[in-house]
């Protein structure tokens, strides 16, 4: 069997966690350089930055933004541990 090289990356989505080494700025630049068409950002990569302004400059690079990297688990054997998931995942809605 033979496999040809993928050549075309118009529906290609990296997500930040791939290129872990870098800043989201490095990722988008990088990404849109490599001709990959989408980007999945996982939420570490917003701490300190603005989302909308992250969001913005992704736009602007003509990447897709596909989605926002991780919720869920509610999981905890303490009441305030589950809370605290809670109110994180309710971030996570806000930064989307």
């Amino acid at each position: 069997m033979t496999v040809e090289p993928l050549t075309d990356y118009s529906r290609l989505c990296v997500h930040t966690i791939t290129t872990k080494g870098w800043e989201i700025e490095e990722a988008i630049d990088c990404y849109k350089e490599a001709g990959v068409s989408g980007i999945t950002v996982w939420r570490q990569w917003l701490e300190g930055h603005n989302p909308d302004k992250v969001g913005d400059r992704i736009r602007s690079a003509g990447l897709k933004i596909v989605s926002l990297c991780r919720g869920g688990f509610y999981p905890a054997i303490k009441e305030a541990a589950r809370a605290e998931a809670i109110d994180d995942n309710r971030r996570a809605i806000e930064q989307a």
